[in-house]
C-alpha cells in the first residue's frame, strides 16, 4: 500500500506555546462571572468531592508546594522566562476560586474548561433547540483510562469525571507516536512533510532507539508508578510540536465529548442507577457506548475542522486513544499473568469493535479519498504500537522478574 506524505504546518495551526495556552485559559476563566453556588450546584460539587475522597484516601487541596512541583514537571526543559512561574502561580490562585472541586489540579481545570466550552458550542450547532443540563467536571485516580458521565437526581447538573492521568498519558503518547514518522524537508512556507510509508516508519523506529524507549518508559511509569508524568521528561523535536498538539487534542476532545455524548443521548436520565457517595458508576450498555462514541467523533472532528485541520490528519488521534487503552491492557495482562481481554466487558465493547464502528461512520460522512487517508494513517498508528510491543513486553517481564509490581490503582482493573 502506498501512503501519500502528509504536510504539517509547523506554526499557525494551533496554539502550542505553553505561556499562551495557560494565559488564554486563565483569561477565559477570569472573564466569566463567579458562579452562583446554588443548592443544585453545591450538591453536584459534593458528589465530585465525595468520590475523590473515596477513590483517593488522604486526598487534599493542592497547595503552593503541589503547584510548584507540578509546574516543574510540566515545564521541564522548556526554558521559560524567569518571571513565568510567579505569573503562573498568581493565575492559579484566581482559577482556584472558580474550580468545582477543591481537590482539583488548577492547571487541569483551566484546560478542561477551554475544551468543554468548545464542545458545548459544537453541540449547540448540531442541535440548536435542544436544552441540556449543565455539566461539572472532576478527576478520579481510578486506574481506568477513560471518563465516566454520572447521572444523579440533581435537576440541573450532570457530573463528568476523567481518570486523573488521562491528559498526561494522551500528551506523552502523542509525543511518542508522532516522532515515529520520519520528517521530510522543510518547505518555504514553514511546513514540512512526514512520510507515511510503512517501510520508512519502520526504518525510522529502528534507527532512533529513543522512539521505542519513550513509549516503553511511558507505559512502565503509568502501570508501576501510577502516574504517566513519572516517565522521564523530554522535549520533542520542535518540528513535531504542532503535530503532537493536533493528535493530543484529538484524543482529549474525543474523551470529553464522548462523555457529553452520554448526557445528550439521554443515557443518564434513562438509567435507574445513580452515583452517590458509594461511588457506583452508571451501568451503560454497549449500544450506549457506541452512541456516545458517535457524538464524540462528530464533535471532535467538527471542532478541529474549525481550526482548519482535516479529518485525514486528526482522525488518527481519536483512534490513538483506543490504541492507548489496548497498550495498557496488554501491559497489565503481562503483569497480572492473565489473558488479554479481547471481548470487552459487561459495560464496554472491545476497543477494536469501537474503532471499526467509527471507521464505518467516517466512510459514511466523508468523501471517499478523505476517509481512506484518515483510516490509512490510523492503521500506521496501530503498526507503530505493534512494532514497539515486543520490546515493551520484554521490559515488562524483566521488571516483573526483578520484583516490580503494578501500582495499587490498577488492582481492580
Amino acid at each position: 500500500m502506498v501512503y501519500a506524505a502528509l504536510s504539517v504546518q509547523a506554526a499557525g495551526l494551533i496554539n502550542i506555546n505553553l505561556r499562551m495556552i495557560l494565559r488564554a485559559a486563565y483569561l477565559a476563566l477570569r472573564e466569566k462571572q463567579m458562579p452562583v453556588i446554588d443548592a443544585a450546584r453545591a450538591d453536584a460539587i459534593q458528589v465530585i468531592e465525595t468520590l475523590q475522597q473515596r477513590y483517593t484516601p488522604g486526598v487534599k487541596e493542592p497547595d503552593s508546594e503541589f503547584s510548584k512541583e507540578f509546574f516543574k514537571k510540566m515545564t521541564a526543559g522548556i526554558g521559560l522566562p524567569d518571571n513565568f512561574e510567579a505569573e503562573y502561580q498568581s493565575n492559579l490562585l484566581d482559577v482556584k476560586k472558580r474550580m468545582f472541586s477543591r481537590y482539583e489540579n488548577p492547571t487541569w481545570f483551566m484546560l478542561v474548561s477551554q475544551f468543554s466550552e468548545r464542545i458545548e458550542k459544537a453541540l449547540d450547532k448540531q442541535a440548536p433547540d435542544k436544552k441540556r443540563k449543565k455539566i461539572l467536571f472532576g478527576t478520579l485516580h481510578t486506574g481506568r483510562i477513560n471518563g465516566v458521565a454520572i447521572g444523579t437526581k440533581n435537576p440541573e447538573y450532570y457530573v463528568i469525571l476523567l481518570e486523573s492521568g488521562l491528559f498526561g498519558f494522551a500528551n506523552l503518547l502523542a509525543k511518542g507516536v508522532a516522532q515515529a514518522f520520519p520528517q521530510g524537508e522543510k518547505k518555504s512556507d514553514g511546513s514540512f512533510s512526514i512520510s507515511t510509508k510503512m517501510d520508512k516508519v519502520k526504518q525510522n523506529i529502528q534507527a532512533d532507539d529513543d522512539i521505542a524507549t519513550r513509549l516503553v518508559d511511558l507505559v512502565m511509569a503509568y502501570i508501576v508508578a501510577g502516574d504517566p508524568h513519572a516517565a522521564r521528561p523530554y522535549l520533542p523535536k520542535k518540528e513535531y510540536v504542532a503535530l503532537i498538539s493536533i493528535w493530543r487534542d484529538a484524543m482529549e476532545y474525543f474523551v470529553l465529548a464522548h462523555e457529553y455524548g452520554h448526557a445528550v443521548s439521554g443515557h443518564l436520565e434513562a438509567s435507574p442507577a445513580t452515583a452517590t457517595s458509594e461511588g457506583n458508576e452508571i451501568p451503560s450498555s454497549w449500544k450506549e457506548e457506541f452512541e456516545a462514541d458517535y457524538v464524540g467523533l462528530v464533535t471532535t472532528l467538527n471542532i478541529l475542522m474549525e481550526d482548519r485541520l482535516s479529518p485525514s490528519l486528526t482522525y488518527a488521534g481519536v483512534e490513538a486513544f483506543f490504541l492507548g487503552l489496548e497498550l495498557i491492557e496488554r501491559a497489565l495482562a503481562v503483569f497480572q499473568g492473565r489473558e488479554i481481554r479481547e471481548h470487552g466487558t459487561a459495560s464496554h465493547p472491545p476497543a477494536m469493535m469501537r474503532r471499526e464502528a467509527m471507521r464505518h461512520w467516517l466512510r459514511q460522512g466523508l468523501p471517499e479519498q478523505e476517509s481512506k487517508s484518515a483510516i490509512q494513517l490510523a492503521d500506521i498508528f496501530q503498526e507503530v504500537i505493534e512494532l514497539i510491543w515486543p520490546r515493551l513486553e520484554a521490559t515488562l517481564r524483566e521488571g516483573q522478574r526483578r520484583g516490580a509490581q503494578i501500582h495499587p490503582m490498577w488492582t481492580n482493573y
